[in-house]
């Protein structure tokens, strides 16, 4: 899966990720599980408070509302990764997407006149010793404040959010057990379109739960 796909549908339905992780019956189309792509609008003309979740990745941080050239100097393209530049996964204003790709890792965000309103990393395969140290790094960045947590058997989510920045990490795991792990940061209105919001997290859980047990015990 590309990353335009992973945007949408990453944390937008764990059924779906589990789905296309190899738990599909034949004939599955993952393209079918897409819906319409739902119109935003956003204003980048506010402030941050200092408070505000940022991203981490090495010994850069980015913030909502960075330029192109600040996020791809944050999280510049590895070598042996590819480039890739789409259809946002949104509509409404003059949304630009892209981003990079790897076996392992990839990075999109989403621009609006050359400012972020949602960035994402995904990691493939991660081990817990990955995932838990992934963790204590944003929980110790973003201290004082501590994370809403939706925890779940087929997936676990963590919220930070101050104003309309919001911090979103995702852990799933596929047929295989193999983990995935999504850090995402945007304006709170693009996530909760994507439906990377607390809310949502706890419908998709319970939907995929539904799925999951039909698929395991068929009629």
């Amino acid at each position: 899966m590309n990353l335009k796909s992973k945007l949408l549908l990453a944390c937008k339905s764990i059924a779906s990720l589990l789905l296309i992780s190899g738990c599909a019956p034949g004939g599955f189309d993952p393209g079918s599980m897409v819906p319409e792509k739902p119109s935003v609008q956003v204003s980048t003309r506010w402030s941050l408070d200092e408070a505000a979740p940022y991203l981490i990745h090495g010994d850069s941080i980015l913030r909502l509302h960075s330029s192109e050239e600040e996020v791809f100097r944050a999280f510049p393209r590895p070598r042996g990764a590819y480039d890739f530049f789409e259809e946002p996964p949104i509509t409404g204003d003059t949304y630009v997407a892209k981003g990079w790709q790897s076996n392992g890792e990839g990075f999109g965000v989403l621009l609006v006149r050359n400012r972020m309103v949602l960035g994402m990393q995904t990691l493939e395969n991660v081990d817990a010793d990955t995932i838990s140290q992934r963790l204590q790094l944003y929980e110790q960045a973003m201290a004082p404040m501590l994370a809403e947590v939706v925890p779940g058997e087929l997936a676990s989510y963590w919220f930070w959010e101050v104003g309309q920045a919001r911090l979103m990490i995702c852990q799933t795991k596929d047929a295989k057990q193999n983990s995935q792990l999504v850090v995402a940061l945007g304006d709170a209105d693009v996530m909760n379109a994507l439906r990377m919001s607390r809310q949502a997290a706890s419908q998709d859980l319970v939907e995929a739960r539904v799925k999951l047990q039909k698929m395991l015990n068929p009629e």
